[in-house]
């Protein structure tokens, strides 16, 4: 009822503003363009400059009742000035014409830049990008300067974990292999452009320490039927093969949209490890092959009920099953190098994982042109998942095959459920020259985990032990967001998010065992840009928190192998993080940045020995604290019409302090990486394109781990047909084979190194289809609301 309450008074403030704004819609041959950049003038003062977002519109706010001229800045179109006298929020459409004199230069230069820089964010476009072809969005992210992925997180190089949005939505999957596994079902070619940020608005979760990464899907708003197929092949050690079949539906007042990706094949993954404590040895030599089976099914509707009325509904599901069968190999001696024993297992793992999400929009506006609206958004999402592991496992007497000591089994079946509910609402309210923002966010997340553990793998002779644990969050968020231009050349945006939350864990149904935690936390940001002729400088400041997820905090064991086990930590605390930037933008093609951030009590896993020598359990404890010093380069090549080119070099230095004494006190160094991503033109209309990406990784610290340098080239070719709607494509990805991943620590008296590599030299074929648009009768194109940012 409270909630209730002040959303009402949110609605009832939104309509007490003043000043007119002017939305400006841009559109050449009934489509609308985006990148074009318009002076609004009265008389002979220009009073405002803006550019066309990615659906054709700009607005114009804070005007007083004048009259106003429109100049198009464009030497691709040409349009007389556009006169209009302004009395009231007014939305207008301009129509350009193509210059003929330049129409080859249009076809050339067409293109978005590689990299934007925004006041908040770093914008990478990949669309029609060829070196993503055949690419998975985790692949995608995985190329990106500033991100870090590894085998089942994502990070910002240099800082920490982030959260993953799609379209201005917080994905509901934690970091883990779910997330990977639904990053992985998103084909590259849906991906318009990503966004980077590193302090994101208060509008947006204060969840995850390195920021967040924002995924902006393609949207088609052109009437009639319209929709594309496409088919990727690729083989590494295994034959892949992931079709994509994407539909829209678009008339004058609704619009329809629908995906399918299917996907079938396997990869290999080899891990070679030394684990090495005060009593004994194990080198350990590791193959796996995990199966890509998955189907992911996304669709959804929207219509405008009236002017100022806007109702839209998705939906997406996910299952996957990703089988694991291992074969592990592990040589036992002790600290005078004489072998005591072999290990051989066969391991096992039948995983199942399962994704549905949905929401529900609305959006209400309070002007003619969608200025100041209220937005709010339901959201409703259960992951679930079932992970059995088999693992059989024969000893031997030294390295002789013949003498076996014993034979022994185990299995574990884990049950993950997790539903989460979350309610969002959003004024965006304009005054004059200010930009306001403000909302009120409630989330509820439930979690269980059922874990069988028997120590034979045949069911039968013995029954298994089952341990539950149970964990409950609730999150209330206040959050407040204002922009404005101080004067021509100072812009300021800053606001502030209060998240308050509760949590309840409980192990195996004890309520003596349970614990409760309560913790309320501000949030605050502030972005600065001055701009000095050619140069754009922007300092910001954000504060972030990490919270454990519920592997984290579960207590109770779960196997990965004989030797090695994971448990949680239900008493785990949330990392809160601190991170300031500053950055030149020069031309918008060469972009410096330094950062620095710091964090405590962040959370890491510690291996402890069990009394056998030979069984490891890694366990979650709050002990990290760490400073980081970022520098990053970006440089957008714009001299040739014939190559697209984006190199970057990020280089950091990280140091970690320990806060527990049985660990190193402190590890410190240096680390970074270089990449380039180029597109080569070999005609002037871009019909037939190659792309080189190029990545290095320099020896570096991350956190407890070191890992040394390593490096891998792709190379790929599409070729697009006079049609312009079918394009075949090819790419290699690591041509020579070099992308093998190292990293070592030593923690609690036992070092670690471990060498991992992929089947990732591959080759990929890929087959793309455009068709329509299939036009209705009399129908005009859908337009809709553009929506703020929405936030979540």
């Amino acid at each position: 009822m409270n909630s209730f309450k002040l959303i009402l008074i949110f609605v009832g403030l939104a309509l007490l503003g003043k000043g007119q704004s002017l939305k400006v819609i841009v559109s050449s041959n009934e489509h609308t363009i985006s990148g074009i950049d318009l002076q609004l003038f009265n008389g002979n003062k220009i009073i405002g400059s803006s550019t066309t977002d990615s659906f054709g519109i700009c607005i114009f706010s804070g005007l007083k009742p004048l009259d106003y001229k429109i100049k198009v800045v464009s030497s691709l179109y040409v349009m007389d000035s556009f006169f209009i006298r302004l009395n009231i929020d007014t939305s207008i459409e301009i129509h350009l014409k193509l210059n003929n004199h330049k129409l080859q230069e249009v076809v050339v230069n067409s293109q978005k830049p590689s990299i934007q820089r925004k006041i908040d964010r770093l914008i990478f476009n990949i669309a029609d990008n060829v070196n993503y072809i055949g690419d998975n969005l985790l692949s995608v992210l995985s190329k990106l300067p500033k991100i870090n992925v590894d085998e089942n997180s994502i990070a910002i190089i240099g800082k920490g974990d982030v959260s993953i949005m799609i379209n201005d939505k917080i994905v509901p999957i934690p970091n883990g292999n779910s997330l990977i596994a639904f990053l992985k079902s998103i084909p590259a070619s849906r991906i318009d452009h990503i966004e980077v940020m590193t302090n994101p608005p208060s509008i947006y979760s204060a969840e995850g320490n390195g920021g967040i990464i924002n995924i902006i899907l393609k949207k088609n708003k052109d009437k009639g039927i319209t929709g594309s197929i496409q088919s990727t092949f690729f083989k590494g050690k295994y034959i892949n093969i992931v079709p994509s079949v994407n539909l829209n539906y678009n008339t004058s007042k609704y619009k329809y949209f629908l995906n399918v990706t299917p996907g079938i094949g396997a990869q290999e993954n080899v891990i070679i490890s030394n684990l090495r404590n005060q009593i004994s040895n194990r080198v350990t030599n590791e193959r796996n092959k995990t199966l890509s089976n998955f189907l992911m099914v996304s669709g959804g509707m929207e219509t405008e009920i009236d002017k100022i009325n806007t109702i839209s509904a998705s939906m997406n599901y996910m299952v996957s099953y990703p089988k694991q069968s291992s074969s592990i190999q592990s040589i036992f001696t002790n600290q005078e190098n004489i072998i005591d024993s072999l290990s051989k297992q066969t391991n096992i793992s039948k995983t199942w994982v399962e994704t549905i999400s949905g929401n529900l929009h609305y959006t209400l506006s309070f002007d003619s042109i969608s200025r100041r609206k209220l937005t709010i958004d339901a959201d409703l999402s259960q992951n679930k998942a079932r992970i059995p592991v088999f693992i059989d496992n024969e000893i031997y007497n030294g390295l002789v095959s013949q003498n076996i000591i014993s034979k022994k089994g185990k299995y574990s079946n884990s049950t993950p459920n997790t539903v989460l509910f979350s309610l969002n609402t959003l004024i965006h309210y304009p005054i004059k020259k200010i930009d306001f923002s403000f909302g009120l966010r409630f989330s509820f997340v439930s979690s269980e985990i059922n874990t069988e553990l028997n120590t034979n793998s045949i069911m039968s002779l013995n029954p298994p032990f089952n341990n539950y644990f149970h964990y409950n969050e609730n999150t209330q968020a206040f959050f407040a967001n204002m922009s404005t231009d101080i004067t021509r050349k100072l812009s300021l945006q800053t606001g502030v998010r209060l998240e308050n939350t509760f949590t309840t864990s409980i192990p195996n149904h004890r309520e003596d065992s349970s614990y409760s935690y309560n913790y309320l936390n501000a949030f605050p940001t502030i972005y600065l840009l001055y701009k000095a002729g050619d140069h754009y400088l922007n300092i910001n400041y954000g504060r972030r928190i990490s919270r454990p997820n519920m592997s984290s905090f579960n207590p109770n064991l779960r196997y990965i192998d004989d030797y090695t086990y994971i448990q949680g930590n239900q008493y785990l605390k949330p990392t809160i993080s601190n991170s300031i930037e500053i950055s030149d933008t020069y031309k918008n093609n060469l972009i410096f940045s330094t950062t620095y951030s710091f964090s405590n009590h962040g959370i890491g896993s510690i291996p402890i020995i069990e009394s056998d020598s030979k069984t490891v359990i890694n366990r979650q404890f709050n002990y990290l604290s760490v400073r980081s010093l970022n520098i990053e380069l970006l440089y957008i090549l714009k001299t040739f019409k014939w190559l697209q080119s984006s190199s970057s070099l990020v280089y950091y230095y990280n140091k970690t302090y320990s806060d527990l004494d049985f660990t190193n006190s402190d590890i410190t160094g240096w680390g970074g990486a270089f990449t380039i991503n180029s597109s080569f033109f070999f005609n002037k209309i871009k019909t037939i394109k190659s792309g080189v990406y190029f990545k290095y990784n320099f020896s570096s610290v991350n956190q407890i781990y070191r890992i040394p340098h390593y490096y891998f080239i792709d190379w790929s070719g599409q070729y697009t047909f006079p049609n312009k709607k079918t394009s075949l494509g090819i790419r290699v990805s690591d041509i020579f084979k070099s992308r093998r991943i190292m990293n070592s620590y030593i923690l609690n008296n036992i070092s670690y190194d471990r060498l991992s590599f992929s089947d990732t030299r591959r080759i990929y074929l890929t087959f793309q289809y455009n068709f329509g648009n299939l036009r209705l009768k009399g129908a005009k194109a859908y337009k809709g609301v553009e929506d703020s940012r929405i936030g979540n």
